[in-house]
């Protein structure tokens, strides 16, 4: 009987949502996929149906999140940033992402930030989004701190100048860097410039 609801469970989201939209887990194709397309190319990508994105159907993993965190890095930092301890979690209050940056001594090899992000999502894009802001901040903390502590300055992490100097790269991708995203302007427009 339980096999009997899951098959019919499986021909119900195939009628009422489209293959391309349907996301529970990521399958290796997709995380492959990244290899071979541009974060342009990933933030044009069709939005899934509102009523998949309310219910956040999109769900995120390490691996897949790993490999957006690799081509944000090779196509906005220039592959200058060191991948952190990424956690995807299922239960983040009041946010999408952290970025925590651990007062350690400095290590060329080794990222001194952790980046935590919620398993679900309205759509790819707001994953995107959500990877490039924590990255931001981690350029903050490994890159921007490192100069100002041989200056015998604090170290940095805010949403000051520091962190919007990636903004117009970002937007050329399709990518808005913003503080904070407006969800009832989300579901409105369906627009990330917007929102």
């Amino acid at each position: 009987m339980f096999l009997l609801k899951m098959y019919l469970l499986g021909i119900y989201s195939l009628i009422f949502f489209p293959v391309n939209a349907i996301n529970t887990h990521v399958t290796e194709y997709s995380v492959l996929m990244y290899h071979n397309i541009t974060l342009k190319e990933l933030m044009s990508e069709d939005l899934p149906p509102l009523t998949f994105q309310r219910k956040m159907h999109y769900v995120a993993t390490v691996r897949e999140v790993k490999a957006l965190y690799r081509l944000i890095n090779k196509e906005i930092f220039g592959n200058r940033l060191i991948m952190p301890k990424i956690y995807v979690r299922s239960r983040l209050k009041g946010t999408w992402g952290e970025c925590h940056g651990a007062d350690l001594p400095y290590n060329k090899d080794k990222s001194r930030c952790i980046i935590i992000l919620a398993d679900r999502w309205y759509c790819k894009q707001w994953l995107i989004m959500a990877i490039a802001h924590e990255m931001c901040h981690q350029y903050e903390w490994d890159i921007i701190s490192k100069h100002r502590e041989r200056e015998g300055l604090p170290p940095i992490m805010s949403h000051g100048p520091t962190f919007f100097r990636w903004r117009d790269k970002l937007k050329k991708k399709g990518i808005p860097l913003k503080k904070f995203n407006d969800h009832e302007k989300w579901f409105a427009t369906q627009r990330l410039f917007k929102c």
